[in-house]
Order: C-alpha cells, then sequence, then structure tokens
C-alpha cells in the first residue's frame, strides 16, 4: 500500500493533511530504506519509530488491530474513519479526505 501513498500526497500537497507514520519493531535502516523507497518524506509527513512501550500505547489508544492500518483523524484529534479505503483506490481515498477537509 505504501507504492500508492506518495502520488496522493502529491495531490494533497496544498491542504491541510498530515501523514503520520508508525514503525513498529522495525530496525532503523529498514525503517529509513521503505521511506526512501516509497518516497514518503516532505512537509506534511511525519514520522515515529517509536520504542517498544511507547508505540504499543499508541496502537492501543488508535485500537490498531492489523498492518498497515490506515486512518483518518480530523484536526481535533478525533478518528473520524478508522478503517480508510485502500490508497490503492485512489478516488475512495481522496473522496474520504475531502469530506473531513469540508467541515
Amino acid at each position: 500500500m505504501m507504492s500508492y501513498l506518495a502520488p496522493i500526497k502529491e495531490k494533497l500537497k496544498d491542504q491541510e493533511v498530515v501523514f503520520l507514520y508508525f514503525a513498529y519493531l522495525s530496525p532503523e535502516d529498514s525503517w529509513k530504506n521503505v521511506i526512501k523507497e516509497f518516497r514518503l518524506w516532505g512537509p506534511q509527513v511525519v514520522h515515529y519509530n517509536l520504542p517498544v512501550e511507547q508505540q504499543r500505547l499508541v496502537i492501543r489508544k488508535l485500537g490498531v488491530e492489523s498492518y498497515p492500518t490506515l486512518m483518518l483523524i480530523d484536526r481535533g484529534g478525533q478518528i473520524v474513519n478508522p478503517h480508510m479505503p485502500s490508497p490503492e483506490n485512489m478516488q475512495d481515498f481522496l473522496l474520504e479526505i475531502q469530506r473531513v477537509l469540508d467541515k
């Protein structure tokens, strides 16, 4: 799914959208290679490779059940869609984001 996110990020570059990526139990080199391979960088991108205990807290708080997990969180920090459409279907993915941006 990561390969579909770079073009989506490009389409949303002028919108108030931030992409948060959380690595889980990823060695530093692997994590950095994924960022490079899938062009997951830019002004709208934040990466976290948290220590195990902090990552487990994030997983519990957000209700992560599988990987990758794609969620949409609004400006107020509320999860508005815990099960985003696959970014492979760019149109549905973008429509869901636009729906929240329009609020």
